[in-house]
C-alpha cells in the first residue's frame, strides 16, 4: 500500500473522531450541585426555583424545604446521556420569538411528539421556558396540550408535548382556505371553555393565536404556547408589557392602564374574526 493510500484512510478516520468529539461537546450533559444538602451530582429529578433560577434541590430537599421557598419550583428530569439522540428531529412546525418547533421521533419505538426548542443563550428563551415548562406541568385540560417530557442539553432546553396529528390552524387554513361558520363556532365554545378553566386558576394566557390552536387526531381543540402566561396572585389588574402582533389586545398595548381576562377574549375575537374573514 503506498502513502497516499494509507493518508485517504487515515483522513476519514479523524474527521470522524473530530466530529465525535464535537458531536459530545455539544450534547454534553450539564450536573448541578443541591443547595439544600450539597449533593453532587444530582441523579434523576431535580428542582429550580422559577423566579430566582440560581440554585437547584434534589427530591429530598426540595419536599423538605420548597414549601418554604415564596416562589414555585418546576421539576426536570435529567436526559439520558446524549439525551436528544434518542430522537429523529422530523418536520418544522412553527417558529415564535426565537422558539422552534419541530416533530421529534423517538428511535426505539417510533412514538411522535411535538417538540419545542428553546436557546439557552438568549434570556428571553430561557425565561419562556421556564414560564412553558410552569405552567404546562401543572395544568390539566382536555382542551390544552398535554406535557410528555422535558430535557437538555450544553446549548438549548427541550419540552415534548402529544402530537396533534392535524397541525395548528395556520396549517389548517393554508389547505381549506376557510371553515364553515358551524365549524367555526364550534372552536369558538371549545377555546371557551378552556378559558373558563384558566380564569377558574388566575391564569391569563396572553398569546391565543392560530398558531397556538393544534388540531388532535378527534378534531379538538388543544392549546399551547404558555410561555406568556401570567398567574394572578390577587384581584388588581397586570401592568407588564406582553406583544403578540395583530392578536395583540389593546390593553396590552398600553398595560401602564392595566389590564386581566378580558385580553384572552379580544384574541379570541381576533380568532373569530380571522376565519370569518377568508371567506
Amino acid at each position: 500500500m503506498t502513502q497516499k493510500e494509507k493518508n485517504n484512510i487515515e483522513k476519514p478516520v479523524e474527521k470522524e473522531k473530530e466530529n465525535n468529539t464535537n458531536y459530545e461537546k455539544e450534547n454534553e450533559i450539564i450536573n448541578y450541585k443541591c443547595k439544600g444538602c450539597g449533593v453532587f451530582p444530582i441523579v434523576g429529578i431535580r428542582y429550580r426555583c422559577t423566579v430566582c433560577n440560581e440554585f437547584d434541590y434534589c427530591e429530598k430537599c426540595e419536599e423538605e424545604n420548597g414549601s418554604k421557598h415564596d416562589h414555585p419550583f418546576i421539576k426536570y428530569r435529567k436526559p439520558n446521556i446524549k439525551g436528544k439522540n434518542e430522537y429523529f428531529w422530523g418536520h418544522f412546525l412553527s417558529f415564535d420569538d426565537n422558539i422552534f418547533a419541530y416533530e421529534f421521533i423517538n428511535k426505539e419505538n417510533c412514538h411522535m411528539s411535538m417538540g419545542k426548542i428553546f436557546s439557552k443563550k438568549n434570556k428571553d428563551s430561557i425565561k419562556y421556558y421556564n414560564n412553558e415548562l410552569r405552567f404546562i406541568q401543572s395544568l390539566n385540560h382536555p382542551g390544552i396540550i398535554t406535557f410528555e417530557k422535558s430535557f437538555e442539553d450544553s446549548q438549548k432546553n427541550y419540552i415534548l408535548f402529544e402530537n396533534c396529528t392535524n397541525g395548528n390552524f395556520i396549517e389548517l387554513l393554508n389547505h381549506r382556505k376557510k371553515l364553515t361558520e358551524f365549524e367555526v363556532k364550534y372552536y369558538v365554545l371549545e377555546i371557551i371553555e378552556v378559558l373558563k378553566y384558566l380564569k377558574s386558576n388566575k391564569i391569563i394566557h396572553r398569546n391565543i393565536k392560530l398558531d397556538n390552536l393544534y388540531i388532535s387526531d378527534k378534531m379538538k381543540i388543544k392549546l399551547c404556547g404558555f410561555y406568556y402566561a401570567i398567574k394572578l396572585e390577587s384581584d388588581d389588574k397586570v401592568k407588564i408589557r406582553c406583544e403578540t402582533s395583530l392578536y395583540t389586545a389593546p390593553e396590552l398595548i398600553n398595560f401602564k392602564k392595566g389590564y386581566s381576562y378580558e385580553v384572552d377574549i379580544w384574541s379570541l375575537y381576533r380568532y373569530y374574526y380571522i376565519q370569518t374573514a377568508h371567506r
